[in-house]
């Protein structure tokens, strides 16, 4: 079993896997942003159960930053 791990761990086996089946690119300068585009603050979170911030997020239709917003109408 720890032979067979090793051969399926191989970080070249690994590189050859994701070079054949994933379409990946190097990253683009303008890729990044600066600090001044980034919020001052995070959004306070108001959440009834401390255990579940992200489930308090979307209750308070807080922007994870995940999604766009809908336009203003």
């Amino acid at each position: 079993l720890r032979a067979e791990w090793s051969r399926l761990d191989n970080p070249a086996r690994i590189q050859g896997l994701a070079g054949r089946h994933l379409k990946l690119v190097p990253m683009d300068v303008a890729q990044f942003d600066s600090l001044e585009q980034l919020p001052e603050r995070l959004p306070t979170i108001d959440s009834r159960d401390p255990a579940d911030p992200i489930g308090a997020m979307l209750d308070n239709d807080i922007l994870t930053g995940s999604t766009t917003p809908a336009p203003a109408r």
